[in-house]
């Protein structure tokens, strides 16, 4: 994302590269202290809206 900002007249990364396959794959942990009283994600973001 920088590169093509910070290295004016080289490739033009944004334009010149085509991606051919998907190198990774992420998962994402939702951590919670077990004393949060909520099971869900779900029920975590209405617990945050009702007590930010």
């Amino acid at each position: 994302m920088v590169n093509p900002w910070v290295q004016k007249g080289m490739i033009d990364t944004l334009t010149t590269l085509a991606p051919i396959c998907q190198t990774t794959d992420y998962q994402y942990v939702l951590v919670v202290n077990p004393k949060v009283p909520a099971n869900t994600a779900a029920e975590l973001v209405a617990l945050a809206k009702r007590d930010p």
